[in-house]
């Protein structure tokens, strides 16, 4: 390899280097580079095992393995070359690029997607945090590989026009024959019960963690065995069911430390309808304050609860970095036994896709080590997992604009209030909205008699907007405004 670094700072890997996250000196690329992994994540579909046979096509199909490692990318350009990540790390001068390098002298610029991952010395499947391991000790660089699965571009020809199998013929014209760098395996079966067995010898015995199908029309899905985690619930919301309350999802968390929980997400599924009332009676018992806001799916507050039952979720995914390539914050909440909670910070963790109930495990108790963060690690590494939580005093929140109306029917008062807070906390976190809308529906009369409704707004301007629309539907004839 000759010539200028990819990187603005390349630092010391070996016999190479190695740039830490965003350090590409080229935009373009950068911005390429994550445009493909947002293309990919759109263009492949995710399956459950169990659902292959009901939802894949019939007909010839390309099946591929899915190892456990990162998506990076082999780039050649004016006779550089290197191993580029979409979140702007590069790898320029080890003996993994120098041979992709050799390999692909002739061929002018290319682009390369693929796999960078690690078997471990001692036998197994590739796992994410070998790959870790091996970026953060130069020693283990002889250990990884590249599996390239999609030619992306060849001296300025666009590959991604081209069919996903004439792209693949390319990448074995390309790449195979050496030792730690191939085009990845492909299978070509007829029919989603040959993917079903295909499943059950690679997935099954623990050689790949999943399969990436091809079918005819160059539609992909990506299929990979359910996650199993065992987390706590700290909040619930509800729905109203005739005059009976159900709880409609649950607030679930993985324990940081001994005061500090992180938010998982709430899960609505895997319930059956007769559960939902059986466990709102069990919840609401165990309701304690809360300074943390959690907004429920129907745009409501959940109400927050003692950490103490502890539940096993599914998952079919776990994603540990949005489409920037930049991590992707969590919650964490502090927990007082008589406070409540209470706001800490927000700390990288894995985002979960398909989150389900399986059951509750009462055998376990809510300790770090029933319901740590190191079960979600050792599947997605993120950053931060042993950084100490070190909270922030956050700027109060004021309210900008309130108002209160009045109705009175057979002696007895309804309410209806419209509350703009402004957060003042946006510019320190981008998780919180500049400005919140919480309304209030007070009516004696009804079953359900307090209905909240919280909403976001990017500005005041469309904070008012809102505020406009609530009161011409909510404000009828018969209402009186308090001032």
């Amino acid at each position: 390899m000759s010539g200028p670094s990819f990187s603005h700072r390349p630092l010391p890997y070996g016999a190479g280097s190695l740039s830490p996250r965003g350090e590409l000196k080229d935009a373009s690329l950068a911005a390429r580079l994550r445009g493909y992994k947002v293309a990919l994540a759109r263009r492949q579909r995710l399956v459950r095992p169990e659902a292959i046979e009901r939802e894949l096509l019939q007909g010839r199909v390309a099946v591929t393995p899915k190892y456990d490692g990162q998506l990076w990318f082999f780039v050649r350009f004016d006779g550089r070359a290197a191993l580029c990540a979409y979140d702007g790390r590069a790898l320029e001068g080890t003996p993994l690029v120098d041979a992709l390098d050799k390999r692909t002298a002739g061929c002018g610029d290319l682009l390369i997607a693929g796999e960078l991952c690690v078997n471990p010395r001692a036998g197994g499947r590739a796992r994410a945090h070998f790959l870790l391991d091996a970026l953060a000790d130069a020693g283990l660089e002889g250990d990884m590989r590249f599996e390239a699965f999609d030619l992306v571009e060849e001296d300025g020809f666009d590959w991604q026009r081209e069919p996903w199998r004439d792209r693949h013929a390319r990448l074995v014209a390309l790449l195979d024959g050496a030792a730690r760098f191939r085009a990845v395996q492909v299978d070509e079966v007829s029919g989603p019960g040959a993917v079903v067995a295909r499943f059950h010898e690679w997935v099954g015995t623990g050689r790949v963690e999943g399969l990436v199908v091809y079918d005819e029309f160059d539609g992909a899905a990506r299929i990979k065995p359910e996650v199993t985690l065992d987390a706590v619930i700290i909040g619930f919301s509800e729905i109203l069911d005739g005059e009976d309350r159900h709880m409609s999802e649950l607030v679930v968390a993985l324990q940081r430390d001994e005061a500090h929980f992180q938010i998982l997400g709430r899960v609505g599924k895997g319930f059956k309808e007769v559960e939902r009332a059986v466990w709102f009676k069990r919840l609401i018992d165990g309701q304690v304050p809360s300074r943390h806001m959690i907004a429920s799916g129907q745009g409501t507050l959940c109400r927050m609860v003692r950490p103490e039952i502890v539940v096993e979720l599914t998952c079919v995914d776990l994603q540990t970095t949005d489409s920037r390539g930049a991590p992707i914050p969590s919650s964490v909440v502090r927990y007082d036994p008589a406070r409540g909670y209470f706001t800490a910070e927000e700390m990288p963790l894995a985002r979960v896709e398909g989150l389900s109930f399986s059951r509750e495990r009462a055998d376990k108790p809510a300790d770090l080590a029933s319901i740590g963060l190191d079960q979600i690690y050792a599947l997605a590494p993120f950053p931060g997992l042993s950084e100490p939580v070190a909270g922030r005093a956050l700027p109060e929140s004021s309210v900008v604009a309130r108002r209160v109306w009045l109705k009175t029917t057979s002696g007895r008062t309804s309410v209806r209030k419209a509350l703009i807070i402004q957060t003042h906390k946006d510019r320190i976190d981008p998780s919180f909205p500049p400005y919140v809308l919480h309304f209030t529906d007070f009516s004696p009369q009804r079953a359900d008699p307090l209905q909240t409704t919280v909403r976001p707004a990017a500005t005041l301007d469309h904070a008012l907007a809102g505020l406009e629309v609530w009161i011409e539907a909510k404000v009828k004839r018969g209402w009186t405004e308090r001032v």
